[in-house]
């Protein structure tokens, strides 16, 4: 079924508000930013950057096809400090040396910890 032709005055406006979606589609999504990164409301961050993901990616993306085999190796994420920055002195490369190559055990001190188990 075919589409009734758009009257002159109706192509008009429709130019009309493909020009204003134009101008204000950075404005708009400026501020979905801004409330995905900024509302107090933890659902409105989360509806905010789902739409910002589907968006960008499409709502049928898939990290894994579901034939893919999924690794069950180990997961690096790599953090980067924000601000002002720690300064680390020997003292702590050598702990994080350590517990890099599993050196790091802590020991308990006591074996009797059960004992402070609440029990009604």
């Amino acid at each position: 079924m075919a589409r009734k032709p758009l009257s002159m005055w109706e192509q008009e406006r429709k130019k009309q508000f493909d020009e204003a979606v134009r101008e204000y589609s950075v404005d708009a999504l400026k501020n979905i930013w801004k409330i995905a990164n900024n509302a107090l409301d933890v659902r409105t961050r989360l509806q905010a950057n789902i739409w910002l993901a589907e968006k960008s990616v499409g709502k049928d993306y898939k990290a894994f096809e579901e034939n893919e085999e999924r690794t069950a190796g180990n997961v690096t994420i790599n953090l980067i400090p924000m601000g002002e920055s720690y300064i680390t002195d020997k003292k702590d490369e050598q702990e994080i040396w350590e517990a890099e190559n599993n050196l790091l055990y802590e020991e308990l001190e006591d074996d009797d910890w059960g004992s402070e188990v609440y029990l009604p």
